[in-house]
């Protein structure tokens, strides 16, 4: 070591030399500042000499980095106009269909429906000669073809080959004629409808998959052909009186789109029940694109809105436009589907006010329909008659009697029922009437503006609401079939043809009939039967238009708009949409098969 910079000294330590190393501060600056020298030298020549080549450098740095943003912008945008240009969102097949409605699920056995939720998975399970389609038009299912002859006395139906039930085994005509001796079978207790439309048709079997029937002229017959056909190799070995209750009303084996799999009921109390089918493989039609299909069964709306708020199903229905309107959109698309049914006043003529046309006509120029459609079913069509009037020809030509309160208090006037003070009164008796409803918000909303807009002619009107949920309400027995009302707002389902017989002819009226005005006149007697036995499109609207216009002039009910069903269906599915329009609920399923659940993307097909 350089003596200069350092000195030693020897130490000793446990008999070992030990050398310390003093420090010379003198001779450590001299060393410090050589480095710095050095270092100074160095930092010239190699950084500060070199600064303008970085400096250049740096230009054709940034310069090729913007060369490379730009063709990996360019990339981008060369496969975004590929991907629009070439490829398309489409729906795919698989996956579960979940749809949410509301009402009661107690039998899969479609003789027995009595709730739209009974009709729905009648619909999914089991195929019918008849249909209708997504424009409410009569559609062939399991027809190929039918033939009318003998003016409307005999209809010959060719039926599909080929078609199998669940189980496998051939569906044939021998199933139709089974199936219609059950529903004519007294002892099956089949719905009443369902029966009233078979009681004085014959059947015969021509041949495998040809079918005859007989009955007297009767123009809305092929709107009958749209029952569920049962299998007879399965029904024909249970017995009549225990059929209702049968396991194979629990778990039936239809020819729909889809079969039964599970009927799970929830374990917390709420009475949610769940139908959980399987895609059919062997359908006739086309395979459902989705593998399953899952019906939820509320029995409270509320139940539904909020499954509808969880996304916890794919498409839903059964709420009104009230409660519609109070669902968060977030997810869903709405559509307003319009259905062939109206909503009607339904005026019980057998009342001793209402009795009175007069008074009837007074009520009629008051009601202001177009008010209370926009209030409460904005997207609703207009409705003015006992049917629709896309379904007669020339009914739009029918006058129409529009609000006039000037009008309806000068024909009260004529009346033993006088204006005093804010109502009329007949001596010491007020003009009261009550207007019946259902318990549901829209209803209740209808009634309380009717209650309004009737004070404005002297009518002191209540509501009251009946609860059918409630376990001792006995709307039925107790209400509707002893006409147990005055003014009842009410639903009358008017179907795919205009044949209105049961809801207006006088031989209707009575506990078991539909007539639930008590409606009696000649003249509409009449026509309503003439039009029944028309062949002839021409005569046949002639015939309606004339009992139209009769309906008007009596006015035992008051039409305030056709009824629509708000659907809500999962963006990402396809299903029902707004150009759609049926004849009841269950006909959404129409093209059930085409039904999906998710998108993706595809390459287009050139």
């Amino acid at each position: 070591m350089d003596k200069s910079a350092s000195t030693h000294k020897e130490s000793k330590n446990g008999g070992k030399s030990v050398k310390l190393l003093s420090l010379d501060k003198k001779n450590l600056k001299k060393h410090i500042k050589k480095v710095e020298t050095t270092t100074t030298k160095h930092a010239r020549k190699f950084i500060v000499k070199r600064i303008g080549n970085v400096k250049e450098s740096r230009r054709y740095i940034v310069a090729w980095l913007l060369v490379a943003s730009l063709l990996i912008a360019g990339i981008g945008v060369h496969f975004f106009v590929i991907d629009k240009q070439y490829t398309e969102r489409a729906s795919t097949a698989g996956g579960t269909y979940a749809e949410g409605v509301v009402g009661k699920l107690e039998t899969l056995n479609p003789l027995y429906i009595s709730s739209s939720a009974e009709g729905a998975a009648s619909k999914l399970l089991f195929s019918s000669l008849y249909g209708y389609d997504s424009s409410g038009a009569l559609h062939p299912d399991l027809a190929e073809s039918m033939k009318m002859e003998d003016g409307g006395r005999r209809y010959t139906v060719r039926m599909r080959q080929g078609v199998k039930w669940h189980d496998g085994t051939p569906l044939t005509a021998k199933d139709v004629d089974f199936t219609v001796k059950l529903i004519k079978n007294p002892d099956i207790r089949a719905r009443t409808s369902l029966q009233a439309s078979w009681q004085d048709v014959a059947v015969q079997v021509i041949d495998n998959y040809t079918i005859e029937f007989r009955l007297s002229p009767y123009a809305a017959f092929p709107h009958a052909l749209t029952f569920a056909i049962l299998p007879q190799h399965i029904v024909s070995q249970i017995p009549v009186s225990s059929l209702r209750e049968s396991s194979y009303s629990k778990s039936p084996v239809g020819s729909g789109p889809f079969t039964y799999r599970l009927l799970q009921s929830s374990q917390s109390g709420d009475m949610h029940r769940t139908l959980h089918l399987v895609a059919n493989k062997n359908y006739y039609e086309k395979t459902p694109f989705v593998d399953r299909m899952e019906l939820h069964v509320y029995q409270k709306t509320d139940q539904l809105v909020q499954a509808i708020r969880s996304n916890e199903v794919t498409g839903a229905i059964g709420l009104d436009e009230v409660q519609a309107s109070a669902v968060k959109m977030s997810g869903y698309n709405r559509f307003d589907i319009p259905l062939n049914s109206g909503i009607y006043t339904l005026m019980n003529t057998d009342q001793a006010i209402l009795k009175d046309r007069i008074v009837r006509q007074a009520i009629q120029r008051t009601i202001d329909t177009e008010a209370i459609r926009k209030e409460v079913s904005p997207n609703a069509p207009v409705l003015n008659l006992p049917f629709l009037p896309s379904q007669v020809r020339g009914s739009e030509r029918i006058k129409v009697p529009k609000v006039d309160i000037a009008e309806a208090n000068k024909l009260l006037d004529t009346t033993k029922w006088k204006l005093q003070g804010e109502y009329r009164k007949q001596k010491d008796t007020e003009l009261r009437l009550q207007i019946t409803v259902l318990k549901n918000e829209q209803y209740e909303k209808i009634a309380h503006m009717m209650v309004e807009q009737l004070k404005t002619i002297g009518v002191r009107a209540s509501v009251q609401v009946i609860d059918t949920e409630a376990v001792a309400s006995g709307f039925v027995q107790d209400v509707l079939q002893p006409r147990n009302y005055d003014i009842l707002l009410y639903e009358l389902p008017i179907g795919g043809d205009p044949d209105v017989f049961a809801y207006w002819h006088s031989s209707q009226t009575g506990l078991n009939g539909y007539n639930f005005t008590n409606y009696a006149n000649d003249t509409a007697d009449v026509a309503l039967v003439s039009a029944r036995d028309q062949t002839s499109s021409d005569r046949r609207d002639s015939k309606y238009i004339a009992f139209a216009e009769q309906w008007l002039v009596d006015a035992p009910a008051i039409a305030l708009y056709q009824q629509v069903a708000p659907y809500f269906v999962n963006k990402n599915a396809q299903s029902v949409d707004s150009s759609m329009r049926f004849v009841s609920i269950v006909d959404r399923y129409f093209s059930v098969n085409n039904w999906t659940v998710s998108k993706a993307q595809f390459l287009k097909t050139p």
